[in-house]
């Protein structure tokens, strides 16, 4: 009875075998000594290139990792890795797993000037803004302006509590060798940002990207003339589903990207508050409205009733030469653009 077990013992594991090792397969494979920016599951990411034979002539992006290998920027690898068929794996996780067996050889390599790269493709010089997550604040209110002469000037505020702490440093930028990155030299703390397409991301202290539910959070959105509202006057048009009569060009609202201050007028008298703005999310509150007291005769809108329905205002929207503010969903008030 003892060996019938013993048999079938042996024949289990046996048939175990076979199949850990039908879903296992060693392969040799090419690691280029350049990432190449890129997208997996939405996140905007840099992604290994790879070559699965020496006789492949192009790269390819290789967008999963591999367990136990950390390459260093400028090195080419050969690799022996692992691949594993998982099976019935999660959604939203993939049915390949790579692992590192051995690293064949390393060799240091001499980055040639890729045209393709975000140094040299993209038109990155310009501004850049949004709302970072912040660990005890209601967010990083943060503002980079990068030129061509690599000086950057990078101006943050602090939410907290209705109060803005802020502060502005200048200084001189880098880019790493692959030409994907800038990184902000700083007296107390160098800073590191990807460049993509008309934004930046901010990284962690080592040059890497930030993961977790916060992660799209730490995209900084560059102020381009058919997206920014700000540094513009906008006349309105009208309140509350209400029309405004042409001839009323002193009804107007301007944000100052500078000092972070709206202005406006619906009337005899002048209004200001301080804004916060998230142009990725469209998003957009003012806060802190402060009134001139003149007596208006015949309002056609009532100071008080606007400034009430400014400050509640969540999000906005613009098309050319019309900015809509809303309060979610709901539209409060239209404006064209003043020439």
């Amino acid at each position: 009875m003892a060996k019938k077990f013993f048999l079938l013992g042996i024949i289990v594991m046996t048939i175990s075998s076979c199949l850990t090792s039908k879903n296992r397969i060693e392969k040799t494979i090419f690691i280029n000594a350049t990432t190449k920016p890129c997208t997996n599951e939405a996140l905007q990411t840099e992604c290994l290139q790879v070559k699965w034979t020496k006789e492949q002539q192009d790269w390819e992006i290789f967008y999963e990792t591999i367990e136990g290998f950390s390459p260093e920027s400028g090195n080419e690898y050969e690799l022996i890795i692992q691949e594993e068929k998982i099976e019935n794996p999660p959604a939203d996780v993939s049915n390949i797993r790579y692992e590192l067996v051995k690293i064949i050889t390393t060799a240091a390599s001499e980055i040639k000037i890729d045209d393709h790269t975000s140094q040299h493709s993209l038109d990155w010089k310009g501004t850049y803004e949004g709302v970072l997550p912040c660990a005890d604040c209601e967010g990083i209110q943060t503002q980079i302006t990068i030129d061509v002469d690599k000086n950057y000037t990078r101006k943050v505020t602090y939410l907290k509590d209705g109060n803005k702490d802020t502060y502005e440093e200048q200084g001189l930028f880098a880019w790493n060798k692959q030409g994907t990155k800038i990184i902000l030299k700083s007296t107390s703390e160098n800073k590191y940002y990807q460049v993509g397409e008309n934004y930046i991301r901010a990284l962690d202290m080592n040059g890497n990207i930030i993961t977790g539910a916060l992660a799209e959070k730490y995209v900084l959105q560059k102020i381009t003339k058919t997206n920014s509202i700000e540094d513009k006057k906008w006349r309105l048009i009208s309140f509350m589903g209400k029309k405004i009569n042409e001839a009323s060009e002193e009804f107007f609202i301007l944000f100052n990207s500078q000092e972070k201050r709206m202005q406006t007028k619906v009337g005899c008298n002048r209004m200001s508050g301080n804004y916060v703005l998230d142009i990725d999310k469209k998003e957009l509150t003012i806060k802190q409205i402060m009134s001139t007291m003149m007596a208006c005769e015949e309002a056609i809108i009532q100071d008080f009733k606007y400034a009430e329905q400014l400050e509640k205002i969540t999000h906005f929207s613009i098309d050319g030469q019309k900015l809509v503010l809303k309060i979610d969903a709901e539209i409060v008030a239209e404006y064209e653009l003043v020439e």
